[in-house]
């Protein structure tokens, strides 16, 4: 919960949101994008906006990983992910073959490409997940 709620203060979270829709994908606008996570819709414009010496930059990433520690949640880890997938998917996009626990597109927004690359980083310690832990 942000801090401006919490003391009864409007975020202008949806005014945010609209401003980032209408900057970003002017001419995509579709209802199913205000069903989008705010944190995938502010950092998309954020990586096509970097530049570096005044000039952008001549490729853009979104890199989600996802870890998979002693803590994960396996429910919540869905829920994200069909998130994600549900912003590509609102794009106009490219899917880039991959390996299994990875997926990554080519997205196009305005005009401009991003790739976004969303990978699952296992754990490798030998420990079981939360959700392990409660099934057995």
């Amino acid at each position: 919960m942000h801090v401006q709620k919490m003391n009864g203060e409007s975020s202008n979270g949806n005014l945010r949101i609209e401003s980032l829709l209408k900057r970003h994908f002017p001419k995509q606008i579709k209802p199913a994008l205000f069903d989008l996570r705010y944190q995938l819709l502010y950092s998309a414009p954020g990586c096509l906006d970097v530049k570096e010496n005044g000039h952008k930059v001549d490729i853009s990433v979104l890199l989600i990983l996802v870890f998979h520690t002693d803590l994960y949640d396996e429910i919540k880890g869905l829920d994200n992910c069909r998130d994600y997938l549900q912003y590509v998917h609102a794009l106009e996009n490219e899917t880039i073959d991959m390996k299994k626990n990875i997926d990554a597109r080519k997205l196009l927004i305005s005009g401009q490409e991003l790739y976004a690359v969303y990978a699952n980083v296992r754990n490798s310690s030998g420990k079981k997940s939360r959700n392990q832990l409660k099934a057995t």
